[in-house]
This record gives structure tokens, sequence and C-alpha cells, in this order.
């Protein structure tokens, strides 16, 4: 992907080398992602085994704060974005991972 040319031609080295590194981020945030999900699943068992609901608005609120403060170059409201999207997407993890109910005759 980096080394892409662009409409315009021979993007340069300095754009092809910005672009590797991109590239590179974009796996450790794929990667990154995939850990999320991963503990939001068992975090999803641990609270289906307690009786709580998956969902925790208040808990979305405080990770949302924490996130969502100014750190650099990415815009604020786009950042928060990102976040409730990332939280929607463990969520529905969780979710789709809800076991069926046993039915009469089915280890019930």
């Amino acid at each position: 992907m980096s080394g892409d040319r662009s409409a315009g031609g021979d993007p340069g080295p300095e754009i092809v080398r910005l672009r590797a590194e991109i590239d590179v981020l974009d796996d450790a945030l794929r990667d990154l992602l995939d850990r999320r999900a991963a503990l939001a699943l068992r975090l999803g068992h641990l609270k289906r085994g307690a009786g709580l609901p998956l969902r925790d608005p208040v808990r979305e609120g405080v990770v949302l704060a924490h996130v969502g403060r100014p750190t650099g170059a990415f815009p604020d409201d786009d950042a928060r974005a990102v976040w409730e999207r990332i939280i929607a997407a463990c969520l529905r993890v969780q979710e789709e991972d809800d076991p069926p109910l046993a039915t009469e005759g089915e280890g019930g």
C-alpha cells in the first residue's frame, strides 16, 4: 500500500516513507482493536455470569471522558465519534456472543 503511486505520478520518497509509517500504525491500531474486542468478550461473559447488563452507560461516559480529552492533532469531535463506534462495536461483540436460551429437551 505504501508504495502506491498517486494519480499525479511519483509521490516522492518522503510521501512514500510517511505512508509506510501510517501503514504500520494502521496495523497496530487493528491489532489493538482486536485485543480490545477480545477483552470486551471476556467482560461480557463475566457480566452475564454475574447477572449484570452488558451495556453500562456510566462506564461508557467514563471511557469517553478519558479518551475524548484533547491530546493533539486529531480533532476532538472526531476522536469522540471514533470511540463511540469502538464502544458500540465491542458491545455488539458481547451481544452476538449471547448464547441462545436452551429450548425444552435441550440441556434444560
